[in-house]
């Protein structure tokens, strides 16, 4: 076997099995352009096209309303955001694949803009 073919192998990563070993790195979209930070229907589009990959890795998504610190990027810490989540998860899933949830904080990283002026947290 050549040392790439593994790569195209099978992968048991303790209870997720994975296609093969390639894993899609998180990229950020910023394609949530609303208000509520939601998933959009691109969203379940873009990685339904790419669950292909043994893993996806999603762009990094909120942790809450105090982690903001860039534009147009969903959230996932309200039940309207989870609920549109699910519905990219299911996409991925139905088209074979696996996904993970990048789970993203900027910090002091962030700008007073995203908090009426506030220093960011």
């Amino acid at each position: 076997m050549s040392s790439t073919q593994s790569l195209l192998l099978p992968y048991q990563m303790r209870d997720v099995s994975l296609a093969n070993r390639v894993v899609m790195a998180p990229l950020t979209r910023s394609r949530a352009r609303n208000r509520a930070l939601l998933p959009t229907d691109l969203h379940v589009e873009y990685y339904a096209q790419r669950a292909s990959a043994g893993l996806i890795v999603s762009e990094g998504v909120w942790i809450s309303r105090d982690a903001v610190g860039w534009h147009d990027v969903p959230g996932l810490f309200t039940d309207e955001q989870v609920a549109r989540w699910k519905q990219v998860t299911d996409a991925v899933h139905h088209a074979g694949g696996v996904i993970f949830a990048q789970l993203w904080h900027t910090g002091a990283a962030s700008h007073p803009d995203f908090f009426d002026g506030r220093p960011p947290l």
